[in-house]
């Protein structure tokens, strides 16, 4: 049996938002709004993190970016228009990629984008980047403190913007239901030892919704926020500007920074 994808054809004028339109209903994004395109509903390309990092960094005017989970292309396509070159952003979600090849094309966004696994890239790329984004990805990993690893290999520069674990959430599972505290393990990597604790996506193998956005397996373990900070110090990054840590978010703690090398190399 030959293999298929569904696909469908449109009987409209070919246009811009003919294109947003194959995912129509799946877009979580507002276009910017002088794109006149309709998509979600979240004004994420006009995310306040990226200015702020271009202000900190004083300027990403002609630097390089590694994006790791692009998810729908807004902060690939500030990056543009701040003038950062060359941008690659890695996607492993197979409907994110489409999604952020929609972007690209549409809003005219000058980036590369690749498909495929952010950890396997980072370890076996032989490319340097001046800046590596990794926003809303460390807590959707297996192994995060690799990822942390990996990342250090090729870029001496990191935003992250991620989830954390604090006591508030063992304290309060009715609020936190997809802690499975029975599977947090130990873990240690380059001579650092933390607890590694399991968050479930509440759904079987096989199962992902359509619309799922997270990490590849069926559950994703969370740091602490000073193992986080401990661990990425250890790897090099002594220089760190902390934007924020809030405890109000509805799926967890949140703790956003930018990391350098002083060095760096």
């Amino acid at each position: 049996m030959r293999a298929s994808l569904p696909s469908s054809f449109s009987s409209d004028i070919p246009s811009s938002q003919a294109a947003v339109d194959i995912f129509k209903g799946l877009w979580k994004s507002a276009f910017p709004p002088q794109s006149g395109l309709v998509a979600g509903t979240v004004p994420n390309f006009e995310d306040a993190r990226v200015p702020w990092a271009d202000r900190v960094l004083g300027g990403l005017r002609g630097r390089s970016i590694l994006e790791l989970g692009p998810f729908e292309g807004y902060n690939t396509f500030q990056f543009s228009q701040l003038g950062a070159t060359p941008i690659t952003a890695v996607e492993g979600n197979s409907t994110n990629y489409l999604k952020c090849l929609v972007a690209k094309e549409t809003l005219g966004v000058n980036a590369s984008f690749l498909h495929g696994d952010i950890r396997l890239y980072l370890e076996h790329t032989e490319r340097r980047f001046d800046i590596c984004w990794a926003s809303g990805v460390l807590y959707h990993q297996i192994d995060p403190l690799a990822l942390l690893s990996a990342i250090a290999r090729v870029c001496p520069r990191v935003f992250i913007w991620t989830h954390f674990f604090d006591e508030r959430i063992s304290s309060n599972p009715e609020r936190y239901p997809n802690f499975v505290p029975q599977q947090d393990v130990e873990k240690e990597l380059d001579g650092y030892r933390c607890m590694h604790y399991c968050r479930s996506y509440l759904f079987r193998k096989g199962q992902r919704p359509a619309s799922f956005s997270g990490g590849h397996d069926t559950f994703a373990y969370w740091l602490r926020k000073d193992d986080i900070l401990a661990y990425i110090d250890k790897l090099g990054f002594s220089e760190v500007t902390i934007r924020g840590v809030s405890m109000d978010h509805p799926a967890g703690p949140t703790l956003s920074l930018l990391a350098s090398k002083p060095d760096g190399v």
